[in-house]
């Protein structure tokens, strides 16, 4: 059982990372200031998400694993494709990370259905409620700039 929790603090590990890559690349295609702050925010969100999951993996015993997922390549594939082929607009920088907010939810989802101590559940359920509050800011961010279109 120890090794299964230690497995999935990783896997929630790796998504960070693989979160917070991807939002350094919508920074750097995001047209508009105010978005690019929130892409930098939800990045700097990960970083400290990443900095706690590797003190509880520590403290678990386990060894933390930096390696990203093969979701996560290919999410950062499809970012580079579209922004090697077209500068990414607004919008399309923002559906992108909303979908990825969503899949990186249901695996905080899918690691909060095993047992663990009351520590790690209290911190997963922490980052997965400012998640979806991420999430939400974002969808309303969409649905804003679609009213001012």
């Amino acid at each position: 059982m120890e090794l299964n929790r230690i497995q999935l603090l990783n896997g929630l590990l790796q998504i960070n990372n693989d979160r917070y890559k991807a939002y350094q690349i919508a920074i750097d295609n995001a047209d508009e200031d105010d978005r690019k702050n929130f892409f930098h925010r939800c990045s700097k969100q990960s970083q400290y998400y990443i900095n706690e999951l590797r003190h509880m993996v520590q403290d678990e015993g386990g060894s933390v694993t930096d390696e990203a997922i093969q979701s996560g390549h290919l999410y950062r594939y499809w970012m580079d494709l579209y922004k090697r082929s077209s500068r990414m607009g607004g919008d399309r920088v923002l559906y992108s990370c909303i979908h990825a907010e969503d899949v990186c939810i249901s695996k905080y989802e899918e690691a909060l259905l095993n047992l663990m101590p009351i520590e790690i559940a209290k911190l997963l359920i922490r980052q997965k409620n400012e998640l979806l509050s991420s999430a939400e800011e974002m969808k309303a961010i969409t649905v804003l700039s679609a009213a001012v279109v």
